[in-house]
């Protein structure tokens, strides 16, 4: 009976182990001791460096799309990105599997920093000073692709449930920018932006594909 639980429980680490969650917590791990930010915040050359602003497609530096995902400002912000990686990342992956969850990461997380730069690319060539200051505010962190999976378990849900979560998310993210607008911090601004965009991309791109079969439970051994 003993051995028959110690098989069981073997099955289901194997099965639910969250391989890119800890792969993705692992490397901001390493950057964030290379870099200091599981202290405190990195110094600004980091964040010109690797970050990402819109102004960057612009001129060509597209990598920078990529680079921003595996660095994080640093400070209780770095933990405040682990928690959400596990929370979104890894809930998702334990319902689909490394692979889904790899490909919503980085298409929410790609598609959300395209949209975003688009979005105030009008205001830009109009020379709004707001959108301007937006335009080359750099950011850090895979927060899009994380929001993106948290999106996407939201579109998972009971429609009672779904919308429930939905307005709480709209209410929280108006105060959040009523109060960063009268801080007037720019990015985080440009976070807020950000995060809007990726949950609504994920929970759209989920309601597109339907209702998704559930992981297939670990085989159960002949009595």
């Amino acid at each position: 009976m003993a051995k028959r639980i110690v098989i069981t429980i073997r099955q289901v680490a194997v099965m639910y182990r969250p391989l890119f969650t800890i792969a993705l917590a692992v490397a901001l791990l390493s950057t964030g001791i290379a870099t200091g930010a599981v202290w405190e915040r990195v110094d600004p050359w980091i964040l010109q460096r690797f970050g990402f602003a819109p102004v960057d497609l612009r001129t060509g530096a597209w990598h920078r799309i990529l680079t921003s995902a595996f660095f994080i400002t640093g400070g209780i912000n770095f933990w405040k990105v682990q928690f959400l990686i596990a929370a979104s990342c890894g809930t998702y992956e334990v319902r689909h599997g490394a692979r889904r969850v790899a490909v919503a990461f980085a298409f929410t997380h790609i598609a959300t920093l395209l949209i975003g730069s688009l979005v105030i690319l009008p205001f830009v060539l109009a020379g709004a000073d707001w959108a301007v200051s937006l335009d080359r505010s750099y950011d850090l962190g895979p927060s899009a692709g994380c929001y993106g999976c948290f999106g996407m378990l939201l579109g998972e849900l009971p429609r009672a449930w779904r919308w429930l979560l939905l307005f709480g998310i709209v209410a929280m993210t108006g105060g959040n920018v009523a109060w960063h607008c009268h801080l007037r911090d720019i990015g985080a601004l440009s976070g807020d932006l950000d995060h809007v965009i990726a949950i609504a991309l994920g929970f759209m791109a989920r309601r597109m594909m339907g209702s998704a079969a559930s992981p297939e439970p670990a085989p159960k051994e002949a009595a």
